[in-house]
């Protein structure tokens, strides 16, 4: 199939899906978090894979959207994570794909220290760094560490290494 002569030919490092559903009022947060990464802009991509069912708010949402960084808006009537998290992986045009959840915000150096742990690491199949809450009120004094891996807040320190067998990183 002949390509795209818009399409950029210099393909970007890594990929970043968000997938979102009915949480438009987050999501922006999370893009704003991804236009502010460290990278050159050719080095990465966005794309945001909507099942949100509102499609009131999704038009609104998407209609009013400014993203400077290279990027697609995939509405995906079909619900459910994975689906929507298989799509993004079928339209990225990178080797990586990180993915970031529309509640969430990436570091600014989140996607520079991807790409520079797989270049490090040839062998691993995945990456994953600390997870930590954006707490909107103080948290509980009964919600200790050990529970909070419940709600996939991780830590696992800052030196890069292979995660022990009873060890898992977030998804």
């Amino acid at each position: 199939m002949p390509r795209d002569p818009l399409e950029p030919t210099v393909l970007p490092k890594i990929s970043v899906v968000i997938c979102t559903f009915n949480r438009h009022d987050l999501l922006l947060e999370a893009i704003m978090s991804i236009e502010l990464q460290d990278l050159p802009d050719h080095e990465y991509e966005l794309i945001i894979v909507d099942n949100s069912d509102d499609l009131g708010a999704r038009e609104q949402f998407r209609d009013g959207l400014l993203i400077t960084c290279a990027h697609r808006y995939i509405e995906e009537a079909r619900p459910g994570l994975s689906r929507a998290r298989n799509i993004g992986i079928h339209a990225a045009r990178a080797e990586l794909v990180a993915f970031l959840d529309d509640d969430a915000r990436a570091c600014t150096g989140w996607l520079r220290h991807i790409i520079k742990a797989f270049a490090e690491n040839q062998e691993a199949g995945v990456v994953g760094g600390p997870v930590r809450p954006i707490w909107t009120a103080r948290p509980p004094v009964w919600l200790t560490p050990q529970l909070q891996s419940f709600l996939t807040v991780i830590d696992r320190g800052d030196a890069p290494r292979p995660l022990a067998e009873e060890e898992w990183l977030s998804v």
